[in-house]
């Protein structure tokens, strides 16, 4: 096991040395910082997946319902002002069993930016995508703080990068069966750290992350892989970005066919002008 990495928990059926817990706190680690990025937690009950975004500085952002036509289809410039809605606040990100995927704050937001995507347990491959720039816009990951022994409630996962500090981070979630995802082994390792070989033939270092024994979806695998990207924002400091809420594979890939996604973007810089123009999901006081 590489050193630094959490002592994971138990075995599955088929993955030994897989995560188990409730709530993940992903962490970059580098020559000169070591900061908390997001949280990616599991529900008990049904097996719910939500990502959050807790330790960015900046809570003003758009968050969007993205279209792709056959007429403007993928890779056209990603705009989120169409079907997008301005929030002060940072949002988290559900995807339950039946489909329904949608942006939330309890008390905070309201949830209608959302749409019904593929059902989670029917989900083999990518499921979000979470770009991230600025490492000094992100609260630092103190020792006294840290999760180094897996638990069922939480761990810290510490991405390293033992270069320099990269221009921007990218970390791919890709939910896979128990079984589907030892076919996407490239290092012939099977442990809580390993590479992925995805369908495109790109290979990433992942993590190998799961609900507890005993909790809904424990027979689902979340891997979770990172790498080093360009800069998001050349003209600003920090870029938070996130894209999930997929339709299903034969719907993305035939580009004579529309597709949603949920899309989010922090920080803004003109939410007094983007608020006027295109609202607000923010709870307002009467």
């Amino acid at each position: 096991m590489s050193k630094g990495l959490p002592k994971p928990l138990g075995e599955t059926k088929n993955l030994v040395q897989c995560f188990r817990s409730e709530r993940y706190i992903v962490a970059v680690e580098t020559a000169s910082s070591r900061c908390k990025m997001f949280q990616v937690m599991f529900q008990k009950k049904d097996g719910s997946l939500f990502v959050n975004f807790p330790y960015f500085k900046h809570g003003e952002g758009i968050v969007s319902l993205v279209t792709w036509t056959p007429e403007n289809p993928p890779p056209a410039n990603l705009s989120l002002e169409p079907g997008g809605k301005i929030t002060s606040h940072r949002v988290k990100y559900s995807h339950h069993p039946n489909g329904r995927a949608h942006f939330s704050q309890d008390g905070r937001v309201l949830t209608a930016i959302k749409k019904q995507a593929v059902p989670i347990n029917e989900i083999q491959g990518h499921v979000f995508t979470i770009q991230l720039q600025g490492l000094g816009c992100f609260e630092p990951l103190e020792p006294a703080a840290e999760t180094p022994l897996a638990t069922t409630k939480h761990i810290t996962l510490k991405f390293p990068f033992s270069s320099e500090e990269p221009e921007a981070i990218k970390f791919v979630g890709f939910w896979y069966p128990q079984d589907a995802i030892l076919n996407r082994l490239t290092s012939g390792i099977v442990g809580p750290m390993m590479t992925l070989n995805t369908r495109n033939g790109k290979s990433y270092r992942a993590f190998i992350c799961s609900a507890p024994h005993g909790h809904a979806g424990e027979e689902r695998i979340l891997a979770l892989a990172y790498e080093g990207i360009p800069r998001l924002d050349k003209g600003g400091e920090a870029a938070l970005t996130f894209i999930g809420g997929f339709d299903r594979p034969e719907i993305v890939n035939d580009l004579t066919k529309t597709t949603t996604f949920l899309a989010l973007w922090y920080p803004v810089t003109n939410a007094d002008e983007l608020t006027t123009r295109l609202g607000s999901i923010d709870f307002r006081e009467i």
